[in-house]
């Protein structure tokens, strides 16, 4: 953790649909869901309006328009999302040159390094007017965008002080004020605390950080394994010093799949891989790029949503390299627990 509150977490809020409410005018003030369309499909952003009606990301096309039946159900428009996040990001990168882009709408900055004499003493009142004329800045090169603004003394607590006051909202937490907020919390405000290691804390009567506090490195480890106890053990105590490292450039390329039916059959599963995998060493080649690590995401019937990743020695745009990478995963996941109701997307 830092001295200071100089770690800045900026959310776009709402960001797809936010951007389809500016440029049509007939949809503001109306819920708006952007995703797929299709019966498979799935939520990528809903408008507040939206959610009100229980709508929100990662939900399936057909729960939500029987949520919200007179909803405008959007494809989007990527293009316009991307250029909107190029004028944010360049707003972001005016002021300091530590800024960390994360997805198209939301990033990290780090003021230590700002050029503002307004920041120079890092003080909460200069760091709190500082990030509301951040805000104003925003909205300007928007077009009208709305962004939530959180403010700590590392990445853990800018990123949570972020959605406390959302939309529209900024929250400046204090050095020293840190395990205070996060005590009353849910374990699952944790990075890495999903339902199952949540299951796995509240059989121990572990519900609140702070019940996850108060718990020793030896039971942590011993309930979720050394790495991710480890983790959980320092995030409980606010213990974050991650550094804000600047990317400009896109750090992925991916292929996704949403299937009509769920697929169980492992030979299809691993032609559909493999597919996938030319389709990606073809768009590396046409960009003139290349890459170490293969990850493989699979969305099972339920949307239970699993990741596994493998690291190469050295970067390879081969669609060869790069198939037997993603199906040696795929076969790691179906081992587990794939299979048990097939798969909606890879």
């Amino acid at each position: 953790m830092r001295a200071h509150a100089s770690v800045l977490h900026l959310d776009l809020d709402a960001f797809f649909a936010a951007v389809e409410q500016r440029d049509k005018p007939s949809l503001r003030g109306k819920p708006v869901v952007v995703g797929g369309v299709g019966g498979r499909g799935v939520v990528a952003t809903a408008s507040y309006e939206a959610r009100r009606y229980g709508v929100r990301s990662a939900m399936s096309t057909r729960e939500a328009r029987s949520r919200c039946p007179h909803a405008a159900f959007l494809s989007g428009r990527f293009h316009a999302y991307r250029s909107t996040s190029s004028a944010v990001m360049a707003v972001l990168r005016a002021v300091s040159p530590l800024v960390e882009p994360l997805s198209l709408d939301e990033a990290f900055v780090d003021l230590a390094v700002a050029t503002d004499p307004d920041l120079a003493g890092l003080e909460v009142a200069e760091v709190t007017a500082f990030a509301e004329e951040l805000r104003r800045r925003v909205h300007e090169a928007t077009g009208g965008l709305t962004a939530s603004i959180g403010v700590g003394t590392s990445k853990f607590i800018a990123k949570i002080a972020s959605d406390l006051d959302k939309p529209d909202g900024l929250v400046v937490v204090a050095p020293g004020t840190e395990r205070d907020l996060l005590r009353p919390m849910h374990v699952s405000v944790i990075p890495g605390v999903g339902p199952a290691t949540a299951e796995r804390l509240r059989r121990a009567g572990i519900h609140t950080v702070a019940d996850l506090e108060a718990v020793t490195l030896e039971e942590l480890t011993s309930l979720v394994g050394r790495a991710h106890g480890t983790g959980l053990f320092h995030l409980a105590r606010a213990e974050d010093d991650r550094p804000i490292v600047a990317e400009r450039e896109a750090k992925s390329v991916s292929v996704e799949g949403t299937y009509d039916t769920d697929l169980m059959d492992r030979r299809l599963l691993e032609a559909l891989v493999t597919r996938q995998a030319g389709e990606v060493a073809a768009r590396l080649r046409k960009n003139g790029l290349s890459g170490r690590t293969v990850t493989l995401k699979v969305r099972l019937h339920d949307f239970t949503t699993l990741s596994r990743s493998s690291t190469l020695t050295s970067p390879t745009d081969a669609a060869a390299t790069i198939g037997r990478l993603a199906r040696s995963l795929l076969g790691e996941l179906i081992d587990q627990q794939v299979t048990s109701g097939g798969v909606r997307l890879l």
